[in-house]
């Protein structure tokens, strides 16, 4: 599958949680909340036998809600199993922040 339209598949399925999805916004966008906010990050290549034989695409998304109970990161990771993880958690300017890194 080509980089693009695995970023779209990406896209499809966050807004399967939320219809406030983000992709590397620009700082002048307005944003809805709770939203989700992703980039893509240097991919993860994959090695065996001492040769590189793949490739994974690294997203880092945050998720930012109000609510600091909100069940959005959970929600991600039921949909990307294996392929997500949550990196770690902050409060800035009243806003809720869970970071996760997905390999897609």
């Amino acid at each position: 599958m080509a980089t693009k339209e695995r970023r779209v598949e990406v896209q499809r399925k966050l807004e399967s949680v939320t219809p406030n999805v983000y992709f590397q916004p620009p700082a002048n966008v307005s944003m809805n909340y709770p939203c989700i906010v992703y980039h893509k990050a240097p991919p993860k290549d994959i090695y065996a036998n001492d040769q590189r034989y793949g490739s994974r695409q690294k997203y880092t998304i945050t998720v930012m809600d109000r609510n600091p109970d909100t069940q959005i990161a959970e929600q991600i990771v039921e949909i990307f199993k294996r392929s997500v993880s949550i990196v770690n958690y902050a409060t800035v300017s009243g806003l809720n922040h869970i970071y996760l890194e997905l390999y897609y």
